[in-house]
């Protein structure tokens, strides 16, 4: 252990410590997807902080999106890593601590893994709290149960929008469906690579151990990030942005814990660590175009008119919906019920099906 303790302090002090990394990733079979593995890597690394990263992982079947999740959470210690399939409704009430600081991993996110809504508490509250009332002898007592977080929940789907309660709370990243894409996953299950040894993965292990000791140290930002001209450049016409700024901030938090063991870092005045723009710039090549993209994707006003459209077709046994169909349901008007429907066909999440007639009559699935 001792030997894996010291090569990891090695990665760490590398100032190639992110090349490394994807290099380990490659050997550990994944082809391509480096930006999503470092996210990915990145997200897990969070669950140290008080306010971690949460991930969506969205693509078609088959595209690898569990693939790339366990090739890299592999690198992580299997404490550090809850996995889950399903859950059952009061399941998640009984966990005590064994969810505090730990990567929750749920594949394939939808109506199959259960109740998985708890999620959503542990990582605004950071905690969950169940009133039991139980028999003691002759008498009832009211039982308290906490299940206590902050937990990096990192889910797969194949859906391109959750609900909206659920993406507010998380970053998506979109995998690689090119054809080159493919080409490198078909060149890479020919050749007979060289997995990674066991005492690497244990220096790996090692690396989040290291980190974790680290962790505790309160993370200063520098008076430039304070500044009006870096709060000029942030770019404002998007009301998202109030929710995801915070959460690249913590991606710079993230960056700044792991590249604090460079030789030339030191700790600052009673101890504290000072993000440098070199962890900004690190963290922004990683994390730009995710933020960027998920921007580009539709708002959540556009997200829920798409869920609305879609539960009152059901409804309709699958007939299109019109514009007084969503009034009905949002108790608001048919002009209103309109421009959301305008809106989210604007965005893409709904199309119109019928062609422009004389009565103006406008049908959306």
């Amino acid at each position: 252990m001792g030997h894996a303790k010291d090569e990891a302090r090695r990665l760490l002090q590398s100032p190639s410590f992110f090349s490394r990394l994807l290099a380990a990733i490659r050997r550990h079979g994944l082809a391509g997807e480096q930006k999503n593995a470092l996210v990915v890597y990145l997200v897990g690394t969070s669950r140290l902080l008080d306010r971690p990263l949460n991930l969506f992982m969205k693509g078609q079947s088959s595209s690898g999106k569990n693939f790339l999740g366990r090739k890299v959470l592999q690198l992580f210690p299997e404490e550090c890593v809850r996995e889950i399939t399903s859950a059952s409704d009061k399941s998640w009430n009984y966990l005590g601590d064994e969810l505090e600081h730990v990567v929750v991993y749920i594949q394939e996110r939808g109506d199959w893994s259960g109740n998985v809504h708890p999620t959503r508490l542990l990582i605004s509250e950071s905690k969950l709290v169940r009133l039991v009332t139980t028999r003691v002898g002759r008498h009832f007592e009211t039982v308290r149960q906490e299940t206590k977080g902050p937990i990096a929940c990192i889910s797969t789907t194949t859906e391109d929008h959750l609900a909206v309660d659920d993406e507010s709370r998380h970053i998506s990243i979109w995998l690689d469906e090119s054809k080159e894409q493919t080409q490198r996953i078909v060149a890479t299950s020919l050749n007979s690579m060289r997995d990674l040894s066991g005492g690497e993965l244990k220096a790996w292990h090692e690396v989040q151990g290291l980190i974790a000791e680290r962790a505790s140290i309160p993370i200063e930002f520098p008076d430039w990030s304070k500044s009006s001209n870096f709060v000029d450049c942030v770019r404002t016409d998007d009301i998202r942005v109030r929710r995801y700024f915070p959460a690249f901030m913590q991606a710079c938090k993230t960056v700044c814990l792991i590249r604090s063991f460079l030789r030339s870092r030191s700790f600052g005045g009673g101890r504290r660590l000072f993000l440098t723009f070199s962890d900004f710039a690190v963290a922004a090549t990683i994390f730009d175009s995710v933020f960027a993209d998920t921007l580009r994707r539709p708002s959540d006003q556009d997200i829920e008119t798409r869920q609305l459209v879609e539960r009152i077709s059901l409804e309709k046994k699958g007939k299109p919906v019109r514009a007084s169909d969503l009034a009905n349901a949002l108790n608001v008007s048919t002009d209103r019920a309109y421009a959301f429907l305008r809106r989210a066909a604007r965005a893409g999440t709904i199309r119109r099906v019928n062609p422009p007639g004389q009565t103006n009559l406008k049908l959306f699935l």
